[in-house]
Formats: structure tokens, sequence, C-alpha cells
């Protein structure tokens, strides 16, 4: 709702119901249309009610918009938590796949030497006795 004054009764206030209003016309009064089709003349200038109704969705949809970040906010901060884990999660992951990449190229290359000089030696390189 927003509040004006109706022409000539600057002290009595009018609550508009600003969501009713099809149109705000200045001839040279200003002029409100309700979608009812009653008709309400107002002390505001078009520009003055127009910034009401925009002044008075402003704070209806910050409002919503607050009560949602509010709800959500567990939410939210739960994802930042989960994403950080998964984060840390991924790295020990990636930890893993580069320690079993060196192991394969260690492997690999205990193979290649063991061809060449016999399984004694292949024995030898890995640290093995018998």
């Amino acid at each position: 709702m927003i509040t004006l004054h109706r022409l000539g009764h600057p002290t009595a206030e009018l609550f508009v119901n600003d969501e009713l209003i099809v149109s705000v016309e200045a001839t040279p009064d200003t002029v409100i249309t309700l979608s009812g089709g009653d008709k309400v003349v107002v002390a505001e200038s078009p520009e003055a009610v127009c910034a009401k109704v925009r002044e008075c969705r402003i704070e209806i949809l910050s409002g919503a918009i607050l009560r949602r970040d509010a709800k959500a906010g567990g939410r939210i901060a739960l994802r930042i938590e989960i994403d950080q884990q998964h984060g840390q999660f991924a790295s020990i992951a990636q930890a893993i796949v580069e320690a079993c990449v060196e192991q394969a190229h260690q492997l690999a290359a205990i193979e290649h030497a063991g061809q060449r000089v016999g399984d004694g030696g292949v024995i030898e390189l890995l640290g093995l006795a018998l």
C-alpha cells in the first residue's frame, strides 16, 4: 500500500493498493485509475505516485529476498563446506593418482632394467634380499 493525499485534503491520508493501479494521468490534476474502474484524484504528481509505487515494490521484493536468503543461509554455508571438503578430497585423489603414475613409471623402469640385467638385477633394484 502506498500513502497519498486526496486533492484538497492535504492532512487526510489515502492508502492505495499499488497492485490495483492501472494508470496515473496528469489532466492537469493527478488522476489514478484503479483496476475496478474507480478514479481517484490526488495531490501528488504522477512522478511522485510512480516513485511511491516503485519504492513499495522494492521494499516487498527486498523483504522476500532477505527472507529467502536467511532460509538458504544454512544451505549455502553447508554447500561451501561440502565444496571445501570436495576440494580437499580432490587434492588427495590427485596426490594418489600422481603417486600411482610415479610408481608405474618406476616399475616400467625396473622392468626395462630387468630385461637388461636379468632377474637378479630386478631383485637387486627392488632391494629385496633372498
